[in-house]
C-alpha cells in the first residue's frame, strides 16, 4: 500500500530546503494507478504523515502534462509516465539507485542546488 512506503533518503530534507526558498511554491503532484481504488486516499495519508508541511499542497492527476506553467518545475522519477514529459515548465529527473542491501543514493542534493540557483535569496 502507498501509505506504508518509506520516505526516500534525503527527500524530507530536500523538501524543507525547497520550501525555504524565497518566491518558491512547493506542491506534490502524483498519479494514482487506475487499478487501485484506495491509492488516492493512501497517497494523501502518506503525505499528511511524512510531509505535513505540504498537507494542503497535493495534486492527484492522471495527466501531469495538463498542470503547470512555463515558469514551473516538476521533479519526477518517471517523466515518461502520466504525460509528465509534456509538463509546460521544466522537468527535472529524480534518479535513485537502490542497492540489494537496502541502501540507496539519489540526486536530491543536485536538484536542491539547481533550484536554489533559480530562486536566489
Amino acid at each position: 500500500t502507498y501509505r506504508r512506503l518509506a520516505v526516500v533518503p534525503g527527500a524530507r530534507e530536500a523538501i524543507l530546503a525547497l520550501i525555504a526558498l524565497p518566491n518558491a511554491e512547493v506542491w506534490t503532484m502524483t498519479k494514482a494507478p487506475d487499478q487501485s481504488v484506495y491509492a488516492h486516499s493512501e497517497k494523501q495519508e502518506w503525505q499528511y504523515k511524512n510531509m505535513p508541511e505540504l498537507r494542503d499542497r497535493l495534486i492527484i492527476t492522471p495527466d501531469k502534462g495538463a498542470i503547470g506553467r512555463p515558469c514551473d518545475f516538476l521533479i519526477d522519477d518517471h517523466p515518461e509516465w502520466a504525460n509528465a514529459n509534456n509538463f509546460p515548465g521544466t522537468v527535472i529527473k529524480f534518479d535513485a539507485v537502490y542497492q540489494p542491501n537496502g541502501s540507496s543514493t539519489n540526486n536530491w542534493p543536485e536538484i536542491v542546488a539547481r533550484l536554489k540557483a533559480q530562486f536566489p535569496s
